[in-house]
């Protein structure tokens, strides 16, 4: 039994933590299952004809959901982003402050893997016979430069696929700013969140009203995304909010439940629509997004009781946690290699099997390096220190024999500035 600080335990039930560990867990996990879809993606696009997904345990029906991480890392982005402004009460540096730190975060790496990409694509294009000129080059990377590349069909998948998400995100920084958090703050969470939802449906329900009118380019941004960005404020309101105002919803609704029957609903509306384009998968998203936000809400009730869970404990598991501390750069870096790999390993004379296994046993491996690499040199040097695991931020004193609480410093570094964006 450990001599308990009574005033210490009464600082800490008035703070909240700003890192939020299992979140930098499952941000890992959602980062590797995109390159693993992606391989299969990959291969089976350069061997037409060939279901290598079949190869796969269960036919490779779990490497259905790629789109489903974005919206995964999206959640988490209005969770962690807006710990730092319910802990504070208001957001740090305000929103020249935030914009600062949200630029040194993901631009660094984002522009080198712009770079990387370069080569690769021309690469790529050469696999596929069509010629690259100087121009296609220069449009591709200023639209990329300038992150408008996911308002564009042209523009959005050609380069480096997975760095349209990145250019949502930073969109939706902008409203997080200058719309959500003065919601927030005027009317509340629900408003917040259905005006996260109208205006990110806009150009789909001006799509149904006009096909192929000049919103119709906007329907494979995802611009619903806002309202899946706000389902994760809100969850971060409810969970680490100081006031009373949220105790009940945070106390006494099943969110477990909730969790099961959203995630219920999303594999139902997703089933049927696995082979379409993201522009058609709005409702999954939106289910899917309620499923991650309850999800939340129920670890960090379980995080709070003490109870003991299986989810948290392998999302805080070292092999997670390894992933998560260098997911943004696997997710900026790996797909341009990716596709490149998968040309060449489909054009040789293996059978689909051993192409399979070649993409996984060593293709695989060597992207993981690749992008460990990456974030050593275009990452780390411009993220905040880290909380330790032992650190004096997360000493546990204990309490009784079944129940202990986190000692959070208040000293400890913004989310926003640690665990980032949802891709990072």
């Amino acid at each position: 039994m450990v001599q308990v600080d009574c005033a210490a335990v009464g600082r800490a039930a008035n703070e909240r933590p700003t890192y939020v560990r299992y979140l930098e867990g499952l941000r890992g996990c959602a980062a590797f299952y995109v390159v693993l879809y992606h391989v299969i993606d990959h291969t089976e696009r350069n061997k037409s004809g060939v279901a290598f997904a079949k190869l796969l345990p269960f036919h490779g029906s779990w490497l259905l959901f790629g789109h489903a991480s974005v919206g995964i890392f999206i959640v988490i982005s209005g969770y962690v982003l807006t710990l730092p402004v319910v802990t504070r009460g208001s957001l740090a540096g305000g929103a020249m402050g935030f914009f600062r730190r949200r630029s040194r975060r993901l631009l660094p790496a984002y522009y080198a893997a712009l770079a990387l990409s370069l080569p690769f694509f021309v690469l790529n294009r050469d696999f596929a016979g069509q010629s690259t000129s100087p121009a296609e080059v220069a449009g591709q990377l200023a639209a990329h430069a300038v992150l408008l590349q996911d308002l564009s069909e042209r523009f959005i998948y050609a380069f480096n696929g997975p760095l349209w998400s990145i250019s949502v995100e930073c969109q939706i920084y902008l409203a997080f700013v200058v719309l959500l958090l003065p919601l927030r703050a005027r009317f509340g969470l629900l408003a917040m969140i259905a005006v996260g939802f109208a205006i990110g449906f806009v150009p789909t329900v001006l799509n149904a009203l006009h096909p192929r009118g000049p919103h119709d380019a906007l329907d494979d941004a995802c611009l619903w995304y806002l309202g899946l960005f706000a389902l994760g404020s809100g969850a971060a309101a409810l969970a680490h909010e100081p006031s009373t105002r949220y105790a009940w919803l945070r106390d006494r609704m099943p969110w477990t439940a909730l969790t099961v029957i959203c995630a219920a609903v999303y594999l139902a509306l997703e089933l049927p629509r696995t082979n379409e384009p993201p522009a058609r998968q709005y409702l999954p998203d939106v289910a899917l997004g309620l499923a991650v936000a309850s999800g939340f809400l129920m670890l960090a009730r379980q995080k709070r009781l003490g109870v003991p869970s299986i989810p948290m404990r392998v999302l805080e598991s070292k092999p997670c946690m390894a992933l998560g501390g260098f997911s943004y750069s696997l997710y900026l870096t790996h797909e341009p290699m990716l596709r490149a790999a998968g040309s060449a390993v489909s054009r040789t004379a293996l059978p689909d099997a051993a192409v399979l296994a070649t993409m996984y046993a060593l293709v695989l491996p060597a992207l993981l390096f690749v992008a460990y690499a990456f974030s050593l040199m275009f990452e780390r040097p411009f993220m905040g220190p880290r909380p330790h695991r032992a650190s004096a931020s997360h000493r546990r004193v204990s309490l009784t024999h079944t129940e202990s609480v986190a000692i959070a410093s208040p000293q400890a570094p913004a989310a926003e500035h640690v665990a980032g964006s949802a891709f990072q």
